[in-house]
């Protein structure tokens, strides 16, 4: 094995390391907030509970809420990002792409594949904002900040202003296609991928343009 193979490696070890311990610490968040209430336990108590410091704690949260919430909390994996903004590499500035709106599909399915948030977890979420309704305003704006990653992604690989209507209008459409399809993912009765969803929906929006 090559030195740069072993540093990709252990670099893909450390990663799923820090995933690993991240999700952790977002499901005690919510079982605690589940059993007492999310004013009801001390970011002191859910370390003891997770078995780490409280500095370890800020290094992967800023806060207990976002702690709750941990979705899309690092944005875009680096390599993700790279590939789809040399999709857009052979389109003339201020042109869009014609494969652009195919490309954010498949970047969300990645990002979707890569994230901790299973159905189990994906019903504790539910349950604890449900019984924490103040949460949700964390939830929206987490989601505006995704968006507004989305759009700015799509700028610099499009050449356009972040304000653009073209990627405004990009971002909005695959984002609410993404969000309908998570939430028929994660309902209990389903047995397709998130993937095979959102990919679905999108072959249906495409049909009506």
């Amino acid at each position: 094995m090559t030195n740069s193979a072993t540093i990709d490696a252990a670099g893909g070890l450390r990663e799923r390391k820090r995933s690993a311990l991240r999700a952790s610490i977002s499901d005690v968040a919510r079982a605690l907030t589940l059993e007492h209430g999310f004013s009801h336990f001390t970011i002191e108590q859910l370390c003891a509970q997770v078995g780490i410091s409280r500095r370890t704690f800020f290094n992967y949260f800023p806060s207990k809420e976002d702690a709750l919430v941990g979705h899309h909390e690092d944005g875009i994996p680096e390599p993700m990002a790279e590939e789809f903004l040399h999709g857009g590499r052979d389109s003339s500035p201020g042109e869009v792409s014609p494969s652009l709106l195919g490309d954010l599909v498949e970047l969300f399915c990645q990002v979707a594949e890569q994230s901790p948030l299973d159905k189990t977890q994906y019903r504790k979420l539910i349950a604890a904002i449900e019984k924490e309704p103040s949460l949700l305003p964390k939830i929206i704006g987490g989601r505006d900040k995704w968006e507004a990653e989305i759009a700015a992604l799509i700028a610099e690989r499009e050449d356009l202003n972040p304000d653009d209507p073209r990627a405004v209008a990009a971002t909005t459409l695959v984002a609410s296609l993404s969000h309908k399809a998570g939430q028929k993912h994660f309902s209990p009765d389903n047995t397709d991928s998130y993937r095979t969803i959102l990919t679905g929906y999108f072959a249906a929006a495409q049909s009506l343009f």
